[in-house]
């Protein structure tokens, strides 16, 4: 058995770190689903000017997010990068005009706020 002792700080601090690491985990899995869910939509109504711009930025947002939970699962040391730019791609989600227009990403645009947010707070964590 072994026995890990801790000041309370580092205990706080683990904490807090295992914590910020669900939350990213969390919110990086919902995306992913959100992401293919709207990218489905655009080609599904065809929506011209949505296509282009949309399809692209969810397909990059989808690829990110499918990258970012293998790498926080596998503890990779490559994973405070990835949430930087995890974070930064659902930001231009977020503020992808012809996105913000569409049914389908209104219905899920606290998702991209989140993961956007969690992402960040993951990389910060990191940094500290």
């Amino acid at each position: 058995m072994i026995l890990c002792i801790y000041n309370n700080n580092e205990m706080r601090d683990s904490m807090d770190y295992i914590d910020t690491y669900k939350s990213c985990l969390e919110s990086c899995t919902k995306c992913l689903d959100a992401s293919r869910d709207i990218s489905v939509s655009l080609f599904e109504r065809l929506e011209p000017s949505l296509l282009k711009q949309g399809a692209n930025i969810m397909k990059d947002c989808e690829d990110i997010c499918e990258i970012t939970l293998k790498l926080l699962e596998r503890k990779s040391n490559y994973s405070k990068q990835i949430c930087s730019i995890c974070a930064d791609i659902c930001n231009e989600c977020l503020n992808t005009h012809t996105l913000r227009s569409s049914y389908h990403f209104q219905k899920h645009i606290n998702t991209f706020e989140d993961c956007e947010e969690d992402c960040r707070k993951y990389y910060q964590s990191y940094n500290d």
